[in-house]
């Protein structure tokens, strides 16, 4: 979680959930956390480097942009659990965590709360098609007589990271393993 704060101190991204901030100057964002004095932070994003100077109180490009940082650090956090067990009403990454736990408990640490099941994930954001689908989206799949029993996060290439069972805990999988029944995002719509 330190690397995206200094991200958004460093790209001067503030608002109330990671989600759905809204770009404003460094000088703002730094009023806002409680930062006074001169200040330079530089850090390094995905192997580019990021410097800022006073007078450049720059915002990132397009908001796209900083939702594509979260996207791409929300997919290397859920992977670091692969392998990690599975326990049907779980709610730890470590100690054991059912699908939906698994999505709740990645997305909770970057500031989005979801319901607890996959049913009622299915319901949060806003429904895409697998053409539109970028990696942090969710993956929603029949299990049984459910309409929606199972959900997984897309991590690009085809593949989705998902609390699949007893057998296996937390793996990685091809997408389509099963016909996704539903895709949904939970960044704003551009």
């Amino acid at each position: 979680m330190k690397k995206i704060l200094t991200i958004l101190i460093m790209s001067g991204i503030t608002g109330g959930a990671l989600l759905q901030a809204k770009p404003v100057t460094v000088k703002r964002q730094r009023e806002n956390a409680g930062i006074s004095g001169n200040i330079f932070r530089e850090t390094a994003v995905k192997g580019k480097r990021i410097s800022k100077k006073k007078k450049e109180a720059k915002k990132l490009s397009t908001i796209e942009e900083f939702h594509q940082i979260i996207r791409n650090d929300m997919v290397e956090f859920a992977c670091k659990h692969v392998g990690n067990p599975y326990v049907w009403g779980g709610n730890s990454l470590t100690e054991g965590v059912d699908c939906s736990g698994f999505t709740q408990a990645v997305l909770k640490s970057y500031g989005v709360n979801i319901p607890r099941t996959a049913e009622e994930q299915a319901k949060y954001g806003h429904e895409i098609t697998i053409a539109e689908m970028q990696p942090g989206d969710l993956l929603f799949y029949s299990r049984g007589k459910l309409q929606i029993g199972h959900v997984g996060i897309y991590i690009g290439d085809g593949k989705i990271v998902h609390a699949a069972g007893k057998k296996t805990g937390i793996e990685i999988s091809r997408y389509d393993y099963k016909t996704p029944r539903k895709v949904i995002s939970c960044f704003p719509e551009a």
